[in-house]
This record gives structure tokens, C-alpha cells and sequence, in this order.
């Protein structure tokens, strides 16, 4: 859940960040709607959002995945905007003097530019997404917290125990994983 939830919403945070960044929106009122969407997407809990597509697409990891897509959507695209909005002035006025649109200097300039931050945000949010999964589980939207609930309510503590650490394991695999890539690559 956590990994195809955190894809998708990468994808759509790079698409939302480029009408909520000032200088490329080209009308306040763009800004303003993409800016409005994303604080709406930020502002809802990841859990509530479990409860909401449980009810609405039944038990299931797809409720999970919606709901890490939406709440994630908007967190990422306020970070990509902002880092965005940190990109080098110079450099974006020299591409749009060389003769590059706006949308150009946003795919072939600023993402480029904010690479690093932009997997190093990726990255982070697969780890924290992972831990959240674990809590939409509770809650009917799949996943190992969905065994983890089950265990725990047939007082299974043997297996409880061993999804705990299954949990704490991945989750300590993800970090070192994390750790290497930005290590090697950023």
C-alpha cells in the first residue's frame, strides 16, 4: 500500500506543485486554488482518510492506497513547490530568455535542479508511509495491520509479537535502504 500509494502521489504532487508555485501559475487565482487543494489534501489525517475509503470502497488495501495517495498528494506537493520556489532565480530567468515556456523551465529546469530534494522527500515519505499503512490496516484498509488487528483480537500474542517485529524489521530496512541511496546518489 505504502509503496504504490507513495508512487502515485509523488506523480501527482509534481503535477499540483507546478500551479501552486507564484511564478509559474500565471494567475493569483491558480495559485491560489492549487495552493487551497493541496492545504485541503495536507489537512486530512491519513487515518481518517482509511476511514473514509473503507466506507466508500469497502475493506481492502485499495482504501489504504487512496488514502496514502490523497494525504501524501498534498503533503509532497507543498514541499515540492516550496523547493521549487527556492530554485535559482538566475537560472529559471536565463531558460525563459533562452526562449523556454513556463512549462518547459518547470520540466526540463527546476525539476532537474531540485532533483535531490525531490527524492530525498520520496524516500522519506516511503518510510513514513510504510508506518502509516501499518495504522490503515486497523481500521479495514489492509495490509499487515489488518493481520496485526486480527492476531490481536484472537489474543494471538505469539503471532502478534511476530508481526511487531516484522513491522520494526521493515521498517529498519527501509531506513538503511534510504540511507544508502542518498549516500550513493544524492
Amino acid at each position: 500500500m505504502s509503496l504504490i500509494g507513495t508512487s502515485l502521489a509523488f506523480m501527482t504532487a509534481i503535477a499540483l506543485a507546478f500551479p501552486a508555485h507564484r511564478g509559474l501559475a500565471g494567475s493569483i487565482y491558480v495559485y491560489t486554488t492549487a495552493r487551497m487543494i493541496l492545504a485541503v489534501m495536507r489537512a486530512t489525517p491519513v487515518l481518517v482518510l482509511g476511514i473514509i475509503c473503507v466506507a466508500a470502497l469497502g475493506f481492502g488495501a485499495t482504501a489504504g492506497i487512496v488514502g496514502i495517495w490523497f494525504h501524501t498528494s498534498g503533503v509532497l506537493g507543498k514541499y515540492l513547490s516550496e523547493a521549487f520556489e527556492a530554485s535559482d532565480k538566475d537560472v529559471l530567468e536565463a531558460s525563459e530568455i533562452d526562449g523556454c515556456t513556463k512549462l518547459q523551465t518547470y520540466l526540463y529546469v527546476m525539476i532537474p535542479m531540485q532533483m535531490n530534494a525531490l527524492i530525498s522527500y520520496l524516500l522519506y515519505y516511503y518510510e513514513a508511509n510504510f508506518r502509516q499503512a501499518t495504522f490503515l490496516g486497523v481500521v479495514g484498509a489492509g495490509g499487515i495491520g489488518l493481520y496485526l488487528t486480527t492476531a490481536v483480537g484472537l489474543f494471538d500474542y505469539g503471532q502478534v509479537g511476530m508481526i511487531v517485529i516484522l513491522i520494526i524489521f521493515t521498517s529498519l530496512l527501509l531506513d538503511m535502504t534510504s540511507r544508502v541511496i542518498r549516500s550513493r546518489y544524492l
